[in-house]
């Protein structure tokens, strides 16, 4: 589902930010996105009904909240820093989040169950992994291109994350790599060189 990001991205793009593909950056970016859908029909994903209910209306308004946070990054980058939009993003999903947690466990009443992992090394090191490198790193970098290159060509990146998963299941966990995986990453590749190299000056 992730990998339509960059459909709604470029939908959005152009009817909110004015912005201007041609007919083969288009064909790339739906080749990039192809390639994704290609490796997980190929693993046998599962679109049952059991799964096209309540988790596919979930998964397809995080889909449409990526996307809009692309708009909103490249509308708003000229008058704001990408750190400061950063920040904001991140001020406000902690206030979100930590409501809901505090509020769950309220409800279980063991308010005192929320502060347990506080005191769990492995804990803190995934929060402070989270928080720097995959939070405050990545959004600043992303806002900082989408705002340079525009929302369109930058969303499709994303699905370069399904390439270097493969790559590092392999290299790390050392699983293996099969030929389906070697035509959807080349596709998702082909996919992103060609929407960039296509990008107008």
């Amino acid at each position: 589902m992730q990998a339509l990001v960059p459909i709604f991205t470029l939908f959005l793009a152009s009817v909110f930010l004015k912005e201007k593909t041609s007919l083969l950056q288009k064909f790339f970016l739906i080749l990039s996105v192809a390639g994704v859908v290609f490796i997980f029909l190929s693993k046998g994903a599962n679109f049952g009904t059991e799964t096209a209910s309540l988790g596919f209306v979930l998964m397809l308004g995080s889909v449409l909240a990526n996307a809009i946070n692309n708009i909103l990054s490249k509308s708003k980058g000229g008058r704001y820093r990408a750190m400061d939009m950063t920040a904001v993003v991140i001020f406000v999903g902690f206030i979100t989040f930590n409501m809901l947690s505090l509020t769950s466990h309220y409800l279980e009443g063991n308010i005192l169950a929320y502060f347990v992992p506080l005191g769990q090394m492995p804990y803190l090191l995934s929060i402070l992994y989270l928080g720097i490198l995959a939070s405050i790193v990545t959004g600043s970098l992303s806002i900082y291109a989408i705002v340079r290159l525009g929302a369109s060509t930058v969303s499709v990146f994303g699905n370069l994350g399904t390439v270097l998963t493969i790559l590092a299941g392999a290299l790390i966990l050392h699983e293996p790599i099969y030929s389906y995986h070697v035509i959807g990453a080349t596709l998702i590749i082909a996919g992103i060189l060609g929407m960039n190299l296509m990008r107008k000056k």
